[in-house]
């Protein structure tokens, strides 16, 4: 497991890395750990090899660089990145959750809570890892589905058919019972949600939501039903606010 910190303190480097490597070689886990002191170099190095990165360890403070925007310009090209904030003050704790950090830990760093915190991590992952199913398509085939790909999922014509972050889609044989019930997953345990009776939306996919529909990051638009629409609304705060 790869862990990238980035902290323009040298001492708090080295004391999360130590804690890291206690943690490691406590539990025999393999860690690597990947330190930064520049939030420049790390976004280059992100831009150009963003499929290495899945945990961040970022100071908030570093001289005129904000760790949340940090986080935030991560996101776009790691959408799924594990982000943990350190810093000295509570005071950006409202901030983190515009970016849906992991955690938020405060300095000095307390060997507990980040032991804690990388237990978390552990467990987040291991579910992660169990996120793709098997299905068969319209012309009978069976494939592997991995859930993260999947932007939106659409009853049609008695059919399901799933939408594909790259615009692919996979349509499946007829329907046999009701939409929500031949779902192959648990769509709730994974940041989905039933906005229509036609419609199931990953969340981590949406930009905006407004009182008939999502708008999707690709633009696409998704209806809400009007007798759920508060229900969806509050469920959809709840997940931005990472509940």
């Amino acid at each position: 497991m790869k862990i990238t910190l980035c902290d323009d303190t040298k001492s708090d480097l080295v004391l999360i890395t130590n804690i890291l490597e206690s943690y490691a070689k406590k539990n025999n886990f393999p860690i690597e750990i990947e330190s930064n002191s520049d939030p420049v170099l790390l976004l280059n190095k992100v831009k150009m090899r963003p499929e290495e990165y899945k945990i961040f360890f970022l100071d908030i403070v570093m001289g005129d660089y904000n760790g949340v925007d940090l986080a935030a310009i991560i996101k776009r090209y790691c959408p799924d990145a594990v982000i943990v904030f350190t810093t000295t003050s509570k005071e950006f704790a409202i901030d983190a959750f515009g970016v849906r950090a992991f955690d938020y830990l405060l300095k000095p760093l307390n060997k507990k809570k980040v032991f804690e915190c990388i237990e978390n991590i552990v467990k987040e992952m291991k579910v992660s890892l169990q996120t793709a199913f098997q299905i068969k398509t319209k012309d009978h085939s069976i494939i592997t589905v991995d859930i993260k790909d999947i932007s939106y999922i659409e009853s049609l014509n008695r059919r399901i058919v799933f939408h594909k972050k790259d615009g692919d889609t996979i349509d499946t044989t007829s329907l046999r019972s009701k939409f929500i019930e031949s779902i192959p997953f648990d769509y709730k345990q994974l940041n989905f949600i039933n906005c229509h009776a036609s419609f199931i939306v990953n969340m981590n996919y949406i930009k905006a939501i407004n009182e008939k529909a999502f708008v999707l990051k690709d633009e696409t638009i998704i209806p809400i039903s009007k007798t759920s629409y508060q229900e969806v609304k509050k469920a959809y705060i709840k997940f931005l606010l990472g509940e």
